[in-house]
């Protein structure tokens, strides 16, 4: 009779997990830094005739 046994699960190298981590990190961290309305909207050009201040 064929016996069938179950393989362990293989860990992650430690590099493997460094990596992850840090590319998760560096995600979060562009996440955060982005505001909503953080971009300033271009301005229109002002003609000649307009004398309004800016």
């Amino acid at each position: 009779m064929i016996r069938f046994e179950r393989k362990p699960d293989p860990q992650p190298t430690l590099k493997e997990v460094e990596s992850k981590r840090a590319k998760q990190v560096r995600e979060a961290a562009k996440e955060e830094n982005k505001q909503p309305g953080a971009e300033p909207a271009p301005r229109a050009a002002q003609t000649v005739d307009d004398d309004r201040l800016i």
